[in-house]
This record gives structure tokens, C-alpha cells and sequence, in this order.
């Protein structure tokens, strides 16, 4: 290898050190913005990398990429506590779902059940609706639900997974605009559901119970919102006789 291309290679390594430990030096300086330290930390240690940590600045911008993650870790939460009436994590919505737990889970035909932001009431059932046949029940339910203006507990389900005895809706319908999506803004409005069963199914012989399962974020943090929170598990269930 000619001298002229070593001190080409020489010269190109020491500029990517000299950048390194540029960068290093502004994550320590931006760490008070929340997210900055951390990407320009990453950025340094990259480009200390690249630089093969053998010059003395590409040392100097490792180690203060590091720094800066760190530090810029602690200072983002910080800002997010303050900015956040000095929580990470919002308690009010914890102690809801926590009094959402001990709420009422049974309930019966006409009664208003409250599953999380939304209260739901069964209005009427009809066996041996019409297309039952000999060997056949058609049953329909028909149920309402509004929004019961506890946004602290989050969002539900698609009340369509809502099943009788075990059964899933043959039939599924719903003047709520958005069906599939979550209950956050809009008021959903009446739901009828069509189960069709066997008459000798032992589903049927059993009282009919609708159950509904759904699960509600414990916690929930500005940095990262509900995911990866602790979630609880909560079911419902409706007796129709």
C-alpha cells in the first residue's frame, strides 16, 4: 500500500473520530432536550465504530455517546415527570381500573353492565327467532351502549366478540359507524346479534349467559402510553333468564 493512500485512510479515519467526538460533546450539551442526547449519543458511538476506536478522539466520542445516552435517558424522563404533574405514570386511570375490578361483573337482562368507558344493556332476547327450524334455534339479541364518560379507562374491544353460552354470533349487526375499531369518541349506538345452534347443542341447555371478555391497561406512562403495561383481565357476563 503506497504512503500516499495510508495517509489518505489515516486522514479519513481521523475526521470520522473528530466527528464522533463532535457529536458527543452536543448530546452531552442537548441532554436537556428530551430524545436528543439519546440519538446524537447513538450517533456518536456509530461513528466511533466506524472509526475503529484507535484514535484518542474516537475514544473520547465513545465514551461521551455513552454519557450522553445515559444521561439523556434520565434527563427525558425528567422533563416527561414534570411536564406530567410529576408522574411517569398517570394513578388517576391506575385507581380506576383498580375500582374497575371490584366493580359489578353479573349482571341480568335490562340492567346497564359497565364495561369499561361504555355501559351495555341487553334490551331484548328472542328464541326461535325467525329461520329456526325443527333441528334449529335462531336466537336474537338486541343491546344498547353509550359511552359513560371514563376516559381513564381506556378503550374496548369490539363488543361483536360478545358470545352466548360459549357460541359466537352467526349474525352480527350494529348501527355504530365504526364497527371493529376501538370506543374512544364516538357513541356507540344499538347492536343485535344472531346465534344459530342446534336444539340438542348443550349450549342450549343450559340458561342463557352472554360473556364478554376484555382487558384494560393498568398504567399508563407519556413515554411509552400503555404499551407493555400491566393489563387486567376482565369478564363480564349477562343472564338472559
Amino acid at each position: 500500500m503506497s504512503e500516499e493512500l495510508q495517509s489518505q485512510i489515516k486522514s479519513h479515519g481521523q475526521k470520522i473520530a473528530t466527528t464522533a467526538l463532535v457529536i458527543g460533546i452536543s448530546g452531552i450539551v442537548l441532554t436537556i432536550i428530551p430524545y436528543a442526547g439519546i440519538i446524537l449519543g447513538i450517533l456518536a458511538i456509530l461513528f466511533a465504530i466506524v472509526a475503529k476506536n484507535k484514535k484518542a478522539n474516537a475514544i473520547i466520542g465513545l465514551i461521551l455517546g455513552i454519557i450522553s445516552i445515559v444521561v439523556g435517558i434520565i434527563s427525558t424522563l425528567l422533563v416527561l415527570w414534570i411536564l406530567n404533574g410529576s408522574s411517569l405514570f398517570d394513578t388517576t386511570r391506575s385507581d380506576a381500573v383498580t375500582a374497575q375490578v371490584n366493580e359489578k361483573k353479573n349482571f341480568t337482562i335490562n340492567e346497564t353492565a359497565k364495561i369499561g368507558p361504555v355501559d351495555y344493556k341487553v334490551t331484548r332476547v328472542e328464541r326461535n327467532a325467525s329461520g329456526s327450524t325443527v333441528n334449529t334455534e335462531w336466537i336474537v339479541i338486541t343491546a344498547t351502549a353509550t359511552l359513560n364518560g371514563s376516559p381513564e379507562l381506556g378503550t374496548i374491544d369490539d363488543l361483536g366478540d360478545i358470545k352466548l353460552n360459549g357460541l359466537s354470533s352467526s349474525d352480527y349487526e350494529s348501527t355504530y359507524p365504526d364497527e371493529g375499531k376501538e370506543y374512544s369518541a364516538t357513541v356507540p349506538t344499538t347492536y343485535e346479534y344472531t346465534f344459530k345452534s342446534a336444539r340438542s347443542a348443550r349450549a342450549l341447555k343450559d340458561p342463557l349467559v352472554l360473556t364478554y371478555t376484555t382487558r384494560i391497561a393498568k398504567t399508563d406512562s407519556p413515554l411509552f402510553g400503555s404499551e407493555g403495561a400491566e393489563r387486567a383481565k376482565l369478564t363480564y357476563t349477562i343472564s338472559l333468564e
